[in-house]
């Protein structure tokens, strides 16, 4: 067998150093296609053409995986990267706020991440969030939402002050 014309940037300079992927998977790749394809040659010519020790060669086609520093199929999330503050079920429960009733729909991203029962999130990182997911607020949001009680008893309050209030000057302090 010839020998390979792989760079030299791709040997291991220093014993006991990590082995470059890139030789390692030229070295897995051809022995898979080789075995696919049903070509009977042995693996120590496969390794003296890609110029990897017979040592090095079996104990990569033993291991038989493929060098991932991140990121492995098992492993769950990503761990890398700064932590979430608003994780997909605590959005799930403010779009589930504001899918069961319309008067929801009249808070702020503050009173609603209170109603969801979330805190220690800024106002911004949910506006972000939510219009991620489409949900997009109006300036008036911003407002803070007043009950139905609360405006009955404002109008009887300005409905008193009128009558002890007539003048347009007189307004100026209610």
């Amino acid at each position: 067998m010839a020998e390979s014309s792989t760079l030299s940037s791709f040997e291991p300079t220093d014993p006991q150093k990590h082995d470059h992927t890139p030789q390692k998977a030229a070295v897995l790749g051809t022995l898979h296609y080789l075995k696919d394809h049903h070509f009977r040659v042995r693996k120590e010519d496969v390794f003296h053409y890609f110029n990897v020790p017979p040592r090095t060669g079996f104990r990569w086609t033993a291991e038989n995986n493929s060098r991932r520093l991140h990121n492995p199929p098992d492993s769950g999330p990503d761990p890398r990267g700064r932590k979430r503050k608003l994780t997909r079920e605590d959005l799930r429960k403010i779009e589930d706020i504001l899918a069961g009733r319309f008067q929801w729909r009249i808070l702020n991203w503050q009173q609603l991440t209170t109603t969801a029962g979330i805190s220690g999130v800024s106002d911004r990182t949910i506006q972000r969030h939510m219009q991620d997911l489409d949900y997009h607020s109006c300036i008036a949001c911003t407002n803070s939402w007043i009950s139905p009680y609360m405006k009955e008893q404002r109008v009887i309050f300005s409905r008193e002050m009128l009558s002890l209030r007539p003048n347009l000057d007189d307004w100026k302090d209610v």
